[in-house]
C-alpha cells in the first residue's frame, strides 16, 4: 500500500515535468480526492472513537472524584468562613499570627507594622520598629491544641471607594480541621475573642465613618481617660455616669412601660471647657465604644442618617459634636442632603436603634431649635464652664502632686471663671517642669486676651467696657486706679454705699459692675467685644428682621462690647438713631482703644515720680496758688446756653474745674451729651479754647519727655495731659516758660513731643 502512493506521487512528478505543469489541477484534484478517502475509512473511524471515549472516561473520573472528595469533606471536614467585613476576621487572624499558630508554617506571608496600643506615649526615637506576619492568599497549615488545621486565605478583587478613590481589598479566611462537627473551631473563635478583649482592656475603641461609606469602622483604639483627668467644678461625672449605668439596666423596665429606650445627652459651654474629652472619660469609665459621627463631611443624607445610628456597634456612646453648626434654622439643609426633619427622625424615630446612648455638644445652646432639646431627644443638659477656683487648683495638683500647696496661690493670680481648661492646660504643659515656673509666668494666660478681666486692669478701662465711664470721677475720688484696687471697697460693703450715690441710675450701674465682679455669665458676655454673631444675637432682641442685617453690616468686628450696644438699642427706638449712636460709639472706642494701652504706662509714670510729687508737695502754697484753675463752670456752662451739662457734671461730681479741664476732650463729650450737632460744636469749641489756654499759661502741663522712654511705636495722634498728682521735673526744659531762648526751647520741645504723639 505504501509503494503504490510512492508509485503514484512519482508518476504526479514525471507528468507535471513531462507536461509543464498542465495537467497540475487535475493531479491537485486527484491527490486532494485521495486524502478524503483515506480520511473516511474505517481505520480513521476507530481512533476518533477511541479518543472520544478516552476523554470522557477521564471526564467522568474527575467528576466522581470531586463528588467523593465533596463527599468526604461534608462527613470528615469542617470549615468556617469569615468575611473581612466582620471584627471576627481581625481578631481571628491576630489571634492566630501573635499566639504563633501560623508564623512557624506559613510559606507565604504578609507583612505589617505593628501599632502601639499600650505604651504609645512613651518616647522612643531609637526602638526598632515591631512587625507582625500575616498569612498571604492561599493554604496554610496549623495545629490547634493538637488538632490538625488549615487555613484558606482568599483576597478578592481591589474596589475603589469614597470620594479619595481609596482601595479597598474584599478577603476571607476559612478556617478547615477533619471532623463531623465544628466544635474545635468554635474553640478557636472562642479564644480569639477573649484573647482580642484581653489585647484591649483599658483601651477606648473609636468608630468612624470614613470617605462615602455607609458603615462604622474601628479606626482606632487608645487608652481611656479617666474620670479624675477631667478636671469640674462639681460632681457631675459621677451623676452622669450612674445615670448611664442605671439607664443601661432598665431595658426591660422601658420596654414593659412603653417608653422609647432611649438616653440622650447634651453639653454646652464655651470652646475648650472640655466637653469632648468628658464623653471620652465617660465612654472609658464605663468600658463603651465611641462612636464619632461628623455631619459636616461626607455624602450623607436622611435615609443613610438614619441606617448610621440605627447600626451602631453594641455598647457604644453616639458623639455628634457642634450640632449648633449644622442647623440655624429649622428649615435649614445642610450641604450633606441632611435635613434639619430628618435629623430629628433620626434621632427618635421608628427606626431608631433600642438602647441608644447620644451626646452632643455645643457652644451656643442658644442657637439649637427648642425641638432638639425636648426630652426624649436631649434628655439631661449639662453646662460645662470656664475653669473655676476649685478647677485651677484640680488641675495645677494633677500635673504637681507633690506640691499642692502652691495650688492656692497659682489659683489667687488667676481670674475666675474667664479661662478655658484647654488653655490652663497648655500653660501647666508649658511649665510641666517646674511648678515655681508656673505660678512666676501665671500672667501669661491673660496678658493676651482681650476679653478677660485681669486684676491689674484699669478701672478706666473696666468702666469703658461695662459703658459707665461716666462714674471714673468717683473712682478717682476714691483713688481707684485698677480692678484689684476694688477688693476692699467690695469687702467693706456694696458698691452702692461705698462709691457710688442713691439714684436710681446708680443702683443699676452698681448691680452691673457686681454682677461684673463676681463672674456673672451675662455679665462676662456684655463685657465682651462683639463679633458679627453676637450683634446679631443681641439685635434680634430689639429690632425687625430687615432692619437687623443693617446693624450687623453697620458694626465691625470686636468694636462694641455687648453693654454698650445693649444701653444704645434700649434708649433708641428708631433705626435712624440706633444707627447714628452705634457710629459715635465705634469711631470712640477706636480712639479710646489707641489710647487706653497707655493708661498702664501713664500709671507707670507716676509711680515713677513719686518721689517728685512728695517733694512737690512740700512747696510753697503761693506756688500752689499760682497753679490753681480759677474757671467757674456753673457760669460758664449758662453763659453757653448749656444749663442741662450743670446737673450732668454736678451728678458725676466732675464740677471741680481741676478734675473737669484734665480729662481728655474725648470723655467730656460723652459726659456732655450735648444735642443737636451745633450747640456741641460751640461748647466744645469753648472749652477746647479755655483747655489751651489753660495749657498756655502751665496750670495743664504736658508729661516730661523722659517719661515717655517705654511708648509704643503706633502711639494715637493725641496729647497726654498730666495727673492732678504728677508734678514736672525741675529740671526739665519744657517747664521753662518765659521769653527768649528757653520759650524756642520748649517751642521746639513741644513740636517734637506732637510729632512723637
Amino acid at each position: 500500500m505504501q509503494q503504490q502512493r510512492i508509485q503514484k506521487l512519482l508518476s504526479l512528478k514525471h507528468t507535471i515535468k513531462s507536461d509543464g505543469g498542465g495537467q497540475l489541477n487535475k493531479a491537485v484534484s486527484s491527490l486532494i480526492a485521495t486524502i478524503l478517502n483515506q480520511m473516511l475509512s474505517a481505520e480513521m473511524w476507530n481512533l476518533f472513537l477511541a479518543l472520544g471515549l478516552g476523554g470522557f472516561v477521564t471526564s467522568m473520573i474527575y467528576y466522581v472524584w470531586g463528588l467523593a472528595q465533596e463527599y468526604i469533606q461534608r462527613r470528615m471536614i469542617t470549615s468556617v468562613a469569615i468575611d473581612n467585613m466582620d471584627p471576627t476576621y481581625k481578631w481571628v487572624l491576630q489571634f492566630l499570627t501573635e499566639k504563633g499558630f501560623l508564623a512557624d508554617h506559613m510559606q507565604d506571608a504578609i507583612v505589617r507594622k505593628v501599632k502601639k496600643k499600650k505604651n504609645w506615649w512613651v518616647p522612643s526615637a531609637k526602638e526598632k520598629p515591631k512587625v507582625e506576619y500575616y498569612p498571604a492568599p492561599g493554604l496554610h497549615y496549623f495545629t490547634f491544641h493538637g488538632k490538625k488545621m488549615w487555613a484558606v486565605q482568599n483576597q478578592g478583587k481591589v474596589n475603589l471607594v469614597g470620594w479619595e478613590n481609596k482601595p479597598e481589598v474584599q478577603e476571607s479566611i476559612v478556617i478547615m480541621c477533619y471532623g463531623g462537627n465544628t466544635q474545635h473551631i468554635q474553640m478557636l473563635i472562642d479564644e480569639a475573642v477573649v484573647y482580642s478583649m484581653d489585647q484591649d482592656k483599658g483601651l477606648l475603641g473609636i468608630y468612624q465613618v470614613l470617605g462615602w461609606s455607609c458603615f462604622w469602622v474601628k479606626v482606632m483604639t487608645k487608652k481611656a481617660r479617666s474620670l479624675d483627668s477631667v478636671v469640674l467644678d462639681t460632681d457631675i461625672a459621677e451623676t452622669l455616669t450612674k445615670d448611664i449605668e442605671d439607664f443601661q439596666g432598665l431595658g426591660q423596665w422601658y420596654m414593659s412601660k412603653g417608653v422609647p429606650y432611649r438616653r440622650g445627652y447634651l453639653l454646652y459651654g464655651p470652646p475648650g471647657t472640655g466637653k469632648t474629652s468628658f464623653v471620652q472619660a465617660v465612654a472609658g469609665a464605663l468600658k463603651l465604644n465611641l462612636c464619632y459621627l461628623n455631619l459636616s463631611s461626607g455624602d450623607l443624607n436622611d435615609d443613610q442618617l438614619n441606617r448610621l445610628l440605627a447600626e451602631a456597634p453594641e455598647r457604644s456612646i453616639i458623639l455628634l459634636e457642634d450640632v449648633d453648626a449644622m442647623f440655624l434654622q429649622r428649615d435649614q439643609v445642610t450641604k450633606q442632603k441632611i435635613s434639619f426633619s430628618g435629623f430629628l427622625n433620626a434621632l427618635d424615630g421608628v427606626r431608631s436603634q433600642e438602647g441608644q446612648i447620644l451626646f452632643m455638644t455645643t457652644n451656643h445652646k442658644e442657637r439649637l431649635d427648642p425641638a432638639l432639646l425636648r426630652p426624649g431627644r436631649a434628655d439631661v443638659h449639662v453646662r460645662l464652664d470656664h475653669a473655676s477656683e476649685k478647677q485651677i487648683k484640680g488641675l495645677f495638683e494633677r500635673f504637681f502632686p507633690d506640691q499642692m500647696g502652691k495650688s492656692q496661690d497659682f489659683a489667687k493670680l488667676l481670674p475666675v471663671g474667664v479661662l478655658s481648661m484647654a488653655k490652663l492646660q497648655g500653660h501647666l504643659l508649658k511649665y510641666r517642669d517646674s511648678a515655681e515656673l508656673c505660678i512666676q509666668h501665671a500672667n501669661e494666660l491673660t496678658r493676651d486676651d482681650p476679653n478677660l478681666v485681669q486684676r491689674s486692669m484699669t478701672i478706666e478701662e473696666w468702666l469703658h467696657r461695662l459703658n459707665l465711664l461716666n462714674f471714673k470721677p468717683a473712682f478717682d475720688k476714691h483713688k481707684l486706679r485698677r480692678v484689684e484696687d476694688m477688693i476692699h471697697i467690695v469687702a467693706e460693703g456694696t458698691l452702692q454705699e461705698n462709691l457710688l450715690t442713691g439714684d436710681p441710675h446708680d443702683k443699676l450701674a452698681s448691680r452691673r459692675m457686681w454682677n461684673m465682679l463676681v463672674g456673672e455669665v451675662e455679665a462676662k458676655e456684655g463685657f465682651k467685644y462683639l463679633s458679627k454673631h453676637g450683634v446679631r444675637s443681641m439685635g434680634a432682641h430689639y429690632l425687625k428682621e430687615k432692619h437687623l442685617e443693617e446693624l450687623v453690616q453697620a458694626v465691625p468686628e470686636d468694636t462694641v462690647t455687648g453693654f454698650q450696644l445693649k444701653d444704645i438699642l434700649e434708649g433708641h427706638k428708631s433705626l435712624k438713631d440706633v444707627r447714628n449712636k452705634v457710629y459715635e460709639r465705634v469711631m470712640f472706642n477706636k480712639r479710646f482703644s489707641k489710647t487706653s494701652g497707655i493708661g498702664q504706662l501713664l500709671q507707670k509714670c507716676e509711680d515713677k515720680a513719686g518721689e517728685e510729687e512728695s517733694k512737690s508737695e512740700q512747696g510753697s502754697e503761693g506756688e500752689k496758688q499760682k497753679k490753681k484753675i480759677r474757671v467757674d463752670l456753673v457760669k460758664l456752662f449758662n453763659d453757653l446756653g448749656a444749663a442741662e451739662c450743670i446737673n450732668k457734671l454736678q451728678k458725676i461730681d466732675m464740677l471741680d474745674a481741676e478734675l473737669f479741664f484734665k480729662c481728655e476732650a474725648a470723655s467730656l463729650e460723652g459726659f456732655l451729651e450735648l444735642k443737636p450737632e451745633g450747640k456741641k460744636m460751640k461748647v466744645m469749641k469753648k472749652i477746647n479754647e479755655l483747655k489751651a489756654k489753660l495749657e498756655k499759661e502751665g496750670h495743664i502741663e504736658y508729661l516730661d519727655m523722659g517719661l515717655l522712654e517705654d511708648m509704643p511705636e503706633d502711639v494715637p495722634a493725641l496729647k497726654f495731659q498730666k495727673s492732678t498728682t504728677l508734678k514736672p521735673r525741675s529740671s526739665s526744659p519744657t517747664t521753662t516758660i518765659s521769653g527768649g531762648p528757653a520759650t524756642s526751647t520748649k517751642r521746639q520741645a513741644s513740636n517734637e513731643r506732637t510729632k512723637l504723639l
